[in-house]
């Protein structure tokens, strides 16, 4: 079980990266996923699934999805009871499927957030946006200490996620 955080670009990366392949990702009450953007990160299209409204059922949706994709991102419109909450970890861990959750869960085992965000290729009040650097950090069980963390292209110039070199630091101001 993994919490996103900090950035919408982070949870459609993790999507991005799933379904590539044959594999397959869901997505669960997320209406404003962007798909294109997925897709520019090196998702297949045709690999994804989407629930935008689950409604209440929204576990049993989760669930059911679990059992076939490789990765669930969700958007819970509710803390789920303690039982549905540990059933939904339970049959995600049973089917060999990531559970990512855009927002808090109690007991999550890692929590991706990002940090330290800025847009590479504008020039003085000109030029286009070439790429997003980003620092993802990971804390949690499953990341000891303070946890980890790095510098990503979310997206890079090629639109996909990639290692950044760290930024150039002055005066405290990231370049």
């Amino acid at each position: 079980m993994v919490t996103v955080g900090g950035s919408a670009a982070l949870g459609t990366a993790l999507v991005a990266g799933a379904a590539r392949g044959e594999e397959w990702a869901a997505v669960v009450g997320v209406p404003e996923f962007g798909v294109a953007a997925a897709v520019g990160m090196g998702a297949d299209p045709d690999r994804l699934l989407l629930a935008d409204a689950p409604g209440g059922r929204w576990t049993e949706v989760v669930a059911a999805l679990a059992e076939g994709v490789r990765l669930v991102l969700v958007r819970p419109p509710a803390r789920p009871a303690p039982a549905q909450a540990r059933r939904l970890v339970a049959v995600a861990r049973k089917h060999g499927c990531a559970l990512a959750v855009l927002g808090p869960w109690e007991g999550a085992h890692l929590r991706l957030t990002v940090s330290d965000a800025s847009w590479e290729g504008l020039g003085q009040g000109h030029g286009l946006l070439r790429a997003r650097r980003a620092r993802v950090t990971a804390t949690g069980r499953t990341a000891p200490g303070r946890g980890r963390s790095a510098w990503l292209f979310l997206p890079g110039p090629d639109g996909r996620v990639a290692s950044a070199p760290t930024p150039f630091r002055r005066l405290g101001v990231v370049a």
